[in-house]
């Protein structure tokens, strides 16, 4: 009886073995003060750490800093509470400094003594978020240029553009590339080099004060309303009127 007992635990071994080596999800077991005690062979293959560089860690060290203290208040929630099933939505840190989107499960098994530890199971995600991501950047782009266009029509096909504060993000109509004899292609969209290639237009008496009104604009959001003589970059002479109106949401 023992023996057959033992041959039937290692085929379960063996079978368990075969099934994570495989896996392109990952399991880990974490110590109830946050020590690795064992991960899966696809940890290992995602995110390029040996065994030794894994195992008696700390599961903190591989999260992205931004994550940890959420993750942290989740890990205290899951031990003062082991019947719950945790979801996570995590982002960790490759070795070459790359970062992975996962999502999946967490359970407290602490009192399982064949387990004896926190069992975190998840999936890459990465190409799918960062798909995502590229997507809504995307389509914000569109709206944003969209929206330009609509006022721009209604000011007589006036040049139009948009400096986003958050994000830094500036943004030009068509009419103000032609204004500026620039090919749009010449500037990578949302770039802040529209700031200075439009610099490059105006006189050099009169730089200092476009920036000083921009900054101020940004900063304090004070509107301005200037004109100054004008060379475009294929050297055409103008004289141009730039005003500009701060539009602030939820403060």
């Amino acid at each position: 009886m023992a023996k057959n007992k033992n041959s039937g635990k290692i085929k379960s071994q063996i079978f368990f073995n075969a099934l994570v080596e495989n896996l392109s999800d990952f399991i880990v077991v974490i110590s109830a003060d946050g020590i690795i005690k064992y991960a899966s062979p696809s940890f290992y293959r995602m995110l390029g750490y040996s065994h030794t560089e894994t195992i008696g860690k700390s599961a903190f060290t591989f999260l992205h800093p931004d994550d940890l203290p959420k993750a942290k208040e989740d890990y205290k929630a899951l031990l003062a509470n082991p019947e719950i099933l945790q979801q996570v939505n995590l982002r960790l840190l490759n070795k070459n400094g790359s970062i992975h989107y996962v999502n999946g499960n967490r359970k407290n098994l602490l009192s399982d003594p064949e387990v004896d530890g926190i069992v975190l199971s998840v999936r890459d995600i990465t190409d799918i978020t960062i798909s995502n991501i590229l997507l809504n950047e995307k389509n914000e782009m569109l709206e944003v240029r969209q929206r330009l266009l609509n006022v721009t029509e209604l000011i007589s096909k006036v040049g139009g553009w948009e400096y986003d504060v958050i994000t830094q993000k500036m943004f030009w109509t068509e009419e103000t590339y032609r204004i500026h004899e620039i090919n749009k292609n010449e500037i990578d969209a949302g770039s802040t080099s529209h700031i200075n290639r439009s610099l490059e237009c105006y006189p050099p008496e009169d730089r200092q004060k476009i920036l000083e009104a921009f900054n101020n604009c940004i900063n304090n959001a004070e509107p301005y309303d200037l004109v100054s003589s004008f060379i475009t970059c294929k050297g055409k002479n103008l004289w141009v009127r730039t005003i500009a109106k701060p539009i602030i949401e939820n403060n």
